[in-house]
C-alpha cells in the first residue's frame, strides 16, 4: 500500500507521547476529577458540527440553542479540568489556552427561548424583552388589552364621555360604543358603524389603524423573528475559529 502512517518512534515524538500518557495517568489516579470532567462533557453537544452549520447559515433555531447550551456547559468542564491540571503537563497547557466563548453562550442563550422550534413561525424563537418591535407585535397578536385600555382612556379624556367603551366582535372588529345620552358629545371624526339598543358604535382612524396592526401582527412577527434569528446565527458563524478551537479541546479531553 502507498498509504503512509506517522511514526511515533522518533525522538521528537516522545515528549508529546509522554505528555499524553501523563494526562491519562492523572485521570486514572484522580477518580473525582475524572468523573466530574466526564459528567461535564456529557452536557456538551457536537460543537464543531453546530458551529459549522451556523457558519453556513444552515442551523435551525433548535440547533443554534443547542450550541449556546453547549457553550454554557463549559464552565463546569473547566472547573473539573482545573483540579486535574494542578500538576502541570498537557492538562495545564489545555487549561492555559482555555476559551469557553462565554460571550457567545450568553448571547445565544439570552436571545433564544429555552426550547426553540425546529423552524421559524412554528412557535416563539426569540425571547421576550430582546426586541421592542417584536414585543409590541406579540402584544397586538395576543389581544393587546393594555393597548385597548390606553386607547379607551385617551378617548374618554378627549370626548369627556366617562362611559365610553371599546369592544370587539367578529363582524365589525374593534368599535367604540357610546350610549344614547352621550351621542351629542361624539367628535366629528367618529365614523358610525352600528346602532344598538343602548346607543351607537363608532370607529376612528386610530382604532382602525390599531385593528390593521392586530390583523397583520402574526405575519410581521414571523418576519421580525426571522430577521433577528438570522442576525444571531451570522454572529455565531463569525466565531467559527474560536468554536472550532473549543471543539478540538473538548475532543482531546474526551479522549484523554
Amino acid at each position: 500500500s502507498s498509504r503512509r502512517f506517522p511514526r511515533f518512534d522518533t525522538p521528537a515524538a516522545r515528549p508529546a507521547i509522554e505528555a499524553r500518557l501523563d494526562a491519562v495517568s492523572t485521570f486514572c489516579l484522580d477518580v473525582i476529577s475524572r468523573d466530574a470532567l466526564r459528567g461535564a462533557i456529557d452536557d456538551v453537544r457536537d460543537v464543531e458540527r453546530l458551529a459549522a452549520k451556523a457558519a453556513a447559515s444552515r442551523s435551525t433555531p433548535r440547533e443554534l440553542r443547542a450550541l449556546g447550551d453547549s457553550l454554557a456547559a463549559l464552565p463546569a468542564v473547566v472547573a473539573a479540568l482545573a483540579r486535574a491540571a494542578s500538576q502541570g503537563g498537557r492538562l495545564r497547557a489545555i487549561l492555559d489556552a482555555w476559551d469557553d466563548a462565554a460571550d457567545v453562550a450568553s448571547h445565544l442563550c439570552g436571545v433564544l427561548v429555552e426550547r426553540p422550534p425546529l423552524a421559524i413561525g412554528d412557535d416563539a424563537t426569540i425571547a421576550p424583552g430582546i426586541d421592542t418591535e417584536l414585543d409590541e407585535l406579540r402584544e397586538l397578536r395576543d389581544g393587546g388589552r393594555d393597548a385597548i385600555a390606553r386607547i379607551q382612556a385617551e378617548e374618554r379624556a378627549r370626548t369627556g364621555i366617562a362611559s365610553l367603551k371599546i369592544g370587539f366582535n367578529k363582524v365589525f372588529g374593534y368599535y367604540i360604543e357610546i350610549t344614547n345620552s352621550n351621542l351629542s358629545a361624539v367628535p366629528p371624526d367618529y365614523q358610525r358603524r352600528q346602532t344598538v339598543t343602548s346607543g351607537e358604535r363608532f370607529v376612528t382612524p386610530a382604532l382602525k389603524t390599531y385593528e390593521e396592526k392586530v390583523l397583520s401582527a402574526a405575519e410581521r412577527i414571523e418576519a421580525r423573528e426571522r430577521e433577528l434569528f438570522e442576525a444571531l446565527r451570522s454572529a455565531a458563524g463569525r466565531e467559527i475559529g474560536r468554536l472550532q478551537h473549543i471543539a478540538r479541546t473538548i475532543a482531546e479531553l474526551d479522549v484523554l
